[in-house]
């Protein structure tokens, strides 16, 4: 049997995860359930087992002879979102797998299969690594930092995301990008101080509201006027707080958004013009603000040369139509980026769009299953020719 042959074996099991992990969305860093499924499955194929004294991560180690050593990593967690897909094996504790974290484990969970199967093929280590607090907590750092990439060092890692926010490649399409590929996400907030007064008498007041929107102005006047236009940049506002009458001028409004960018120069630079114009603006109407950035997940940098031995390495086992090099990175953060701080390696899409392909983090979202064989082919391929 080939090793698609042995993939395609595999994939009803493939679909049995995924669906068993469906049913038991959890949120934040830590995961009970999840980890105590992913943990007895690790358990069951004999690997070493290492678990994260802070978070419910987990990593299954597989090791044979000298060699390097790959990683592959999962994330684990769900979304506070109450599920409204119809399908049978849905969620009913109110959190949903919203973003294709359970099809993640699935294919992770089948590739440690594999690899367990022709262990005595592999020269090196394998780290299969199981990660909480993707969507928010940033749960990537909270390994890195208890040295998950560590004894042994991991020479390289994957990453794989499906779902359909990816509009380049079809269904069943695998996109790899080269370079800056998925986008920092930080955070900001606001709060400008006026003088509340009746709607009927402003000149009374100092109106905040007023404030806010040269300010939310100044803020998007960097993007167009201030920011290369080459350089990738969106600045979001996504909260605004203020009032609580039709005819009252507050005192306060609160704001609060999102920056993306593609390079470290060019997120500082906004951090701290943000803070200026912000500051100005409201003293030169006679009020006050104040602005905090919150510095979020970096940019997710694929290592050029991985990617392109990537690339090569699948085309070995899936046609080259459905292996494709995507022409523009996306503006969607992710906190596989503190990995790739450590470690070179590459992160990459495969397009798993369901019968209506709703957008991630909605309660309608779902995938296609019947293309999920392709992310553990192209993974389990990559290692065992690395690797062998």
């Amino acid at each position: 049997m080939n090793l698609l042959e042995e993939v395609k074996s595999l994939e009803e099991k493939l679909i049995k995860h995924r669906r068993n992990l469906h049913k038991i969305p959890e949120i934040g860093l830590h995961l009970p359930e999840t980890k105590g499924y992913i943990k007895r499955e690790l358990e069951g194929l004999g690997l070493k087992i290492v678990e994260s004294k802070t978070t419910s991560g987990i990593m299954g180690i597989l090791e044979n002879r000298s060699g390097k050593v790959l990683a592959v990593r999962s994330d684990m967690d769900a979304l506070p979102i109450r599920e409204q897909t119809g399908l049978p094996f849905a969620s009913t504790n109110g959190n949903m797998h919203a973003c294709g974290h359970d099809a993640h484990m699935a294919i992770v969970l089948t590739v440690a299969k594999i690899l367990k199967n022709h262990r005595e093929r592999i020269n090196g280590v394998v780290k299969f690594i199981f990660q909480p607090g993707e969507e928010k907590e940033g749960g990537a750092k909270y390994l890195v930092e208890e040295g998950f990439l560590k004894e042994p060092d991991v020479d390289i890692i994957l990453g794989i995301h499906v779902g359909n926010f990816i509009e380049e490649i079809d269904n069943g399409q695998i996109g790899v990008f080269k370079g800056p590929f998925m986008a920092s996400l930080d955070r900001f907030t606001l709060t400008v101080e006026g003088k509340g007064a009746h709607g009927a008498t402003p000149h009374k007041g100092i109106d905040p509201i007023t404030i806010s929107s040269y300010i939310i102005n100044g803020f998007q006047s960097i993007v167009s006027r201030e920011n290369e236009v080459f350089k990738p940049l969106v600045i979001s506002i996504g909260k605004i707080n203020g009032g609580t009458a039709y005819n009252v001028i507050p005192n306060i409004v609160e704001i609060e958004g999102t920056v993306r960018t593609l390079d470290e120069e060019t997120r500082r630079f906004v951090a701290k013009r943000m803070e200026e114009i912000s500051t100005y603006v409201a003293k030169s109407f006679r009020g006050k603000s104040r602005f905090t950035y919150h510095f979020g997940y970096p940019v997710v940098v694929n290592d050029e040369e991985i990617t392109e031995d990537f690339y090569k390495k699948t085309l070995k086992v899936l046609p080259e139509s459905d292996v494709v090099f995507l022409k523009k990175p996306t503006m969607v953060g992710e906190d596989f980026s503190y990995y790739l701080k450590e470690v070179r390696g590459t992160y990459f899409f495969l397009s798993s769009k369901g019968k209506k392909p709703y957008p991630h983090h909605n309660p309608k979202f779902d995938i296609d299953e019947s293309v999920l064989w392709k992310g553990v082919l192209s993974i389990s391929n990559y290692i065992m020719e690395t690797l062998g």
